[in-house]
């Protein structure tokens, strides 16, 4: 299990539908960055925030090239 201190905090700005992925555009304090989701990783995402009554603008999250983790849900 990856270490939560070395993956990079953004907040969720939108998602961008390009057909076979979606892209999760995301603001730091550097300006915009994006993490990019297979179809299928963003659906299971989403439906995790939705089900936990959040929003996807503005939700902070942690990331890396493998793993996108929503502080707001819990333990990694």
């Amino acid at each position: 299990m990856k270490n939560s201190e070395t993956m990079q905090t953004a907040n969720a700005v939108r998602a961008i539908d390009h057909g076979t992925f979606i892209q999760l555009l995301c603001a730091d304090e550097g300006g915009l960055l994006p993490v990019y989701l297979s179809r299928k990783r963003f659906g299971l995402f989403y439906e995790k925030i939705h089900k936990a009554g959040l929003k996807l603008n503005g939700l902070q999250i942690k990331y890396d090239g493998d793993i996108v983790h929503v502080p707001a849900l819990g333990k990694m």
